[in-house]
């Protein structure tokens, strides 16, 4: 008996060694476990669409523990190695908070944070939960990455941004993943979601740490954590944030895709763009929509010179 469970000690051991695993700053970190694998099966999955499409005010769910405390720990413990020339100051009117810049030098394990919600399998995951397909992350982080609120900060009700700034990709929803530890109610800072039609706060999210929220992004989204944070001042209000967009310009550029393209020669394919041009940049969308082939609605189009060289050089027009 003695001998079998040496045995499964042994396995087990060898086990643990063999899975892949990092090491931050002295902390081990299993990388099977960084995320809640509950939460990925099927009817989970569905449990938290249920609860996306009716939340009240507007689609959104909070889940608990989806990360590893352990890396988030240690993401939180970043805050404060992260450079103060690193830091943007948003001050105004209607808020003050402390936010990284965009495309910022993050720690390793706030790195690892978002390579995990910036990687295909989680997106699909975000999908399977929101019923919103193709979502694009954003690595520069615009908007998003660590966001800090200190002692008398706020940040007005709102919605947020509707186009990335550079890529003109629209916001679909964001991922809040919150960072504070011991947080009581009398230090303000609950997330306020507001109903557009009555103009009251329908329900208020204490930025517990390790609940992670998922808000679909539109104009009736307002939100915000409008009270100053009433915090000692060793007490901040910490957070990460990743945004995931849509292109709206897929349907409209569908017709332009292609596949992989072979030419045997550089003149076939400087003739090849010269006619791609001609089809896509010069021809009215109206003809494009013609239910013909590209073929003959080009053939229809151009001068019979061109199309005696087209012959010439036996090139399949697009």
């Amino acid at each position: 008996m003695n001998q079998v469970l040496s045995r499964q000690r042994a396995t087990a051991d060898i086990s643990e060694v063999q899975g892949d695993y990092v090491v931050i700053r002295g902390n081990r970190l299993n990388l099977d476990s960084l995320v809640n694998k509950k939460f990925f099966e099927p009817d989970a999955i569905a449990l938290l669409a249920q609860q996306y499409q009716s939340a009240i005010p507007f689609p959104c769910v909070v889940i608990e523990r989806l990360f590893d405390p352990k890396l988030l720990e240690l993401v939180h413990e970043e805050f404060d190695l992260f450079c103060d020339k690193s830091w943007r100051l948003v001050e105004g009117i209607h808020e003050k908070t402390h936010r990284s810049s965009p495309k910022p030098k993050l720690g390793p394990a706030t790195q690892l944070y978002y390579s995990i919600v910036n990687s295909g399998w989680f997106i699909e995951f975000i999908s399977s939960v929101t019923g919103i397909n193709h979502l694009i992350p954003d690595p520069q982080l615009y908007g998003g990455g660590m966001h800090e609120t200190r002692t008398g900060g706020h940040f007005g009700v709102h919605t947020d941004f509707n186009l990335h700034h550079q890529t003109m990709l629209h916001n679909e929803m964001i991922l809040i993943t919150y960072l504070n530890k011991d947080w009581k109610a009398e230090y303000n800072g609950a997330l306020e979601l507001w109903d557009a039609d009555t103009g009251n706060c329908a329900r208020e999210i204490p930025p517990v740490f390790g609940h992670s929220l998922l808000m679909r992004h539109g104009l009736l989204s307002l939100h915000g954590h409008s009270k100053p944070l009433l915090t000692p001042e060793n007490k901040v209000r910490r957070s990460v944030a990743a945004y995931y967009y849509t292109n709206n310009n897929a349907e409209k550029l569908r017709p332009r895709r292609h596949t992989t393209l072979f030419f045997p020669t550089a003149r076939i394919s400087k003739r090849f763009r010269f006619l791609y041009h001609i089809k896509y940049d010069l021809l009215p969308p109206a003809i494009l929509k013609i239910p013909i082939s590209p073929r003959k609605t080009l053939r229809a189009m151009l001068p019979s010179p061109l199309l005696d060289t087209i012959r010439k050089i036996k090139l399949l027009l697009p």
